[in-house]
């Protein structure tokens, strides 16, 4: 109670935000998993309503007018038997929420112990299937790593034939799939190459066959070059003797050439001297006196006086002397007419004199 306008307002406005917040409260433990009896929510929300009324209408005029005793008569008449029964209401709430809560707490604790069987169970579970499909596994790789490294021993030895059978989709089945692979296309390859090998063997007889013929082919050709070098040599021989007989020849035809210059000039000279000798004779024949010495030195076997060279075996020798050397220029030696040198003279000069 209080006799200030300001302490009433403000006394007002207390309560009646306290109301609303009480309300606020009650509606939202009604969205809650309500443990307690909705009727007696319902009932507790009934008797706030039932006191916010009486206080709003009753008591807060009452204490405006600030009339003590009857504001506390409508206290103990009205209010103070609600507020039991509002009390009594709000304990059984607390009674039965603590119950639910303990109930809560129990099974969460029942559940904590539950949940922690039940890991620990699952943990040793799962490591012993774990540990198992490990060893499963493990066997498993371990064996298809043994049939690799069996085909590998056997492919060291140079066995091409040896297969792993390996066909699992892990690392070590494609590896032991490729290994088979790889066998496989070494052991075409080599059949290959033996293949080649032998097709290679009898083209190296056929090149054998083939370069003795060569070399017989060549001997036989090198005794035919031999031939021909031999006829080469006959054929430069006679070339060379041709040459050396048309050499004698144009020696033979420039000496023929001198020799007829030189006749020609003693002709003349000849007939020279007989015209002179003839002059000379036709005046000795008219003078006595010389024509007797003449007659006397012919007999003699003296020179003539007149210069006349008398007959005889002395100019006889001179004619066949000077007729020999007329006819050297065309001997041929005796060796080389018996080798047969006129056979190499040409046609034109075999009427030539020897």
């Amino acid at each position: 109670m209080s006799t200030a306008a300001t302490e009433v307002d403000s006394y007002t406005e207390a309560f009646t935000a306290q109301a609303e917040a009480f309300g606020t409260a009650l509606a939202t433990y009604r969205g809650t998993n309500l443990a307690a009896d909705p009727a007696l929510i319902g009932k507790v929300e009934s008797l706030f309503g039932a006191y916010v009324t009486i206080a709003q209408e009753e008591l807060l005029p009452v204490g405006e007018r600030n009339a003590s005793a009857e504001w506390s008569a409508v206290r103990t008449a009205k209010v103070t038997p609600l507020m039991k029964e509002l009390d009594a209401d709000q304990a059984e709430l607390d009674a039965v929420e603590t119950a639910d809560a303990a109930k809560n707490a129990n099974a969460a604790a029942a559940g904590y112990r539950s949940g922690r069987t039940t890991s620990i169970v699952v943990m040793v579970v799962g490591a012993v299937l774990a540990l198992g499909l490990g060893v499963l596994v493990a066997r498993r790789i371990v064996a298809s790593l043994l049939k690799v490294k069996d085909v590998c021993d056997a492919l060291a030895a140079g066995d091409l034939t040896r297969h792993s059978g390996v066909s699992s989709r892990d690392e070590p089945g494609r590896m032991a799939q490729a290994l088979d692979t790889a066998v496989d296309n070494l052991r075409r390859t080599v059949h290959t190459i033996d293949g080649s090998a032998t097709s290679l063997a009898g083209a190296a007889e056929q090149m054998t066959s083939t370069s003795m013929q060569i070399a017989e082919s060549a001997q036989e050709a090198s005794t035919q070059a031999q031939a021909v070098s031999t006829a080469a040599e006959e054929v430069s021989r006679s070339v060379e003797t041709v040459s050396a007989g048309g050499e004698e020849m144009g020696a033979s035809i420039r000496e023929i050439s001198q020799n007829a210059a030189e006749a020609a000039r003693v002709a003349a000279e000849a007939v020279s001297i007989t015209g002179a000798r003839q002059v000379q004779r036709r005046q000795a024949g008219r003078h006595p006196v010389l024509a007797g010495a003449a007659a006397a030195a012919h007999r003699r076997g003296q020179p003539d006086p007149l210069g006349r060279r008398a007959p005889g075996r002395r100019t006889q020798r001179a004619q066949r002397a000077l007729l020999a050397e007329r006819r050297e220029p065309y001997a041929v030696p005796g060796p080389e007419r018996r080798a047969g040198h006129g056979a190499h003279r040409p046609r034109g000069l075999a009427g030539c004199p020897r």
